[in-house]
């Protein structure tokens, strides 16, 4: 129960970490930072440049959504499988529940994007402790001499 309630607490601070972590180079280093950055010292960006700042917008939420937050989970839930053996759904949900409250949007798209990151998270976490378990009968084959 200690093992489980530490993995979900780090977890959590893990995708927090990672979203900061990506929007910070997202800013730093894409065309979308640049048209933000061009907003705050501007106060109004060049809609010749960057194109209509709505659509912008609307390409910025759908990029954080649909690629950023289910990247994240894949690496949350990587790290809860390789971690904890039970409790999987449950770590699953606490480790991505920041994702999707941080990308929510109040749309219906905000809730596939939300279903998909539980989804890719869950599959991480499977697919880590199928490799994990392998991985552990192979050494202790190895350890024994029956190979």
């Amino acid at each position: 129960m200690k093992r489980a309630i530490i993995v979900g607490i780090a977890a959590v601070l893990l995708a927090l970490t990672l979203l900061s972590l990506a929007g910070f180079l997202e800013l730093k280093y894409t065309q979308n930072g640049a048209f933000v950055r061009d907003w705050a010292t501007k106060g109004a960006p060049d809609s010749r440049v960057y194109g209509d700042p709505i659509e912008f917008m609307f390409r910025w939420v759908r990029f954080n959504q649909f690629v950023i937050s289910p990247a994240v989970s894949v690496v949350v839930g990587l790290f809860i499988g390789f971690l904890c053996r039970g409790r999987l759904l449950l770590l699953v949900i606490i480790g991505v529940l920041p994702i999707v409250v941080v990308t929510y949007s109040s749309d219906l798209l905000s809730v596939v994007s939300g279903a998909l990151c539980f989804g890719f998270g869950w599959l991480a976490a499977r697919s880590s402790q199928v490799l994990t378990s392998r991985r552990t009968r192979a050494q202790i084959t190895s350890e024994s001499g029956n190979c």
